[in-house]
């Protein structure tokens, strides 16, 4: 166990201590993990952003120069250079959130559950019969994870997007999501369908949700 996993770990355990609930304790481990790097999470937002307003000049840098790739590169990097934009700046901060999904993992999934006085336990969800050290065979958490997703994936679209790419992902990535939770404990699970949830919130104070932009342009006019 690395020392991010160890912190985790930790911390889980004693926010167990604290509120004398697991699921409660993952919820809120969650909402500090996300918090933490909410100033990456804001970056990588800020780049994306700046990347989708200039394409509308990149589709057009395509036109003029379909049949001069070596100058379409040389005036792509011009265009970047132009508007101070770095194509490789979003990536930074994904890389670094990295290593605190691994380790949430690792923990979640190895994770010993004991009560105060460090005896073995059966941790559930609020008392309900889900069991977060196992996976939930009913797919609720699962299901709702999906969801989720789906929505997220959903007004992260652009309304108008004609990538028959970007589409396939809306629709493939939540199915992943869901039959991948169906296969760890249901304490994974909720941490996934906490974590999207306040990336939702998050994305609903900056940069907003694409699919949506539209609709907003419409009724201020």
């Amino acid at each position: 166990m690395n020392l991010l996993e160890q912190l985790m770990s930790q911390g889980l355990a004693w926010l167990y201590r604290v509120t004398g609930d697991y699921a409660l304790a993952i919820i809120l481990l969650t909402v500090a993990i996300r918090a933490l790097l909410a100033p990456l999470y804001m970056y990588q937002m800020k780049s994306m952003k700046r990347m989708q307003e200039l394409q509308p000049k990149v589709k057009e840098l395509q036109e003029k120069y379909k049949s001069e790739p070596e100058k379409f590169q040389q005036e792509m990097v011009n265009l970047y250079r132009e508007h101070r934009v770095n194509p490789f700046s979003g990536c930074l901060p994904l890389l670094i959130q990295m290593p605190f999904l691994w380790a949430i993992f690792r923990v979640l999934y190895n994770f010993e559950y004991v009560d105060l006085q460090g005896n073995p336990i059966t941790p559930t969800l609020f008392g309900t019969s889900i069991v977060l050290n196992q996976p939930d065979v009913w797919y609720r958490l699962p299901l709702l994870s999906g969801l989720v997703t789906f929505v997220q994936s959903w007004l992260s679209m652009p309304s108008n997007t004609a990538d028959p790419n970007a589409r396939m992902m809306t629709y493939f990535m939540p199915v992943l999501i869901t039959w991948f939770t169906t296969k760890y404990p249901a304490g994974l699970a909720l941490y996934w369908l906490v974590t999207t949830l306040v990336g939702l919130v998050q994305q609903a104070i900056y940069p907003g949700f694409p699919a949506l932009q539209p609709k907003k342009e419409a009724a201020a006019k």
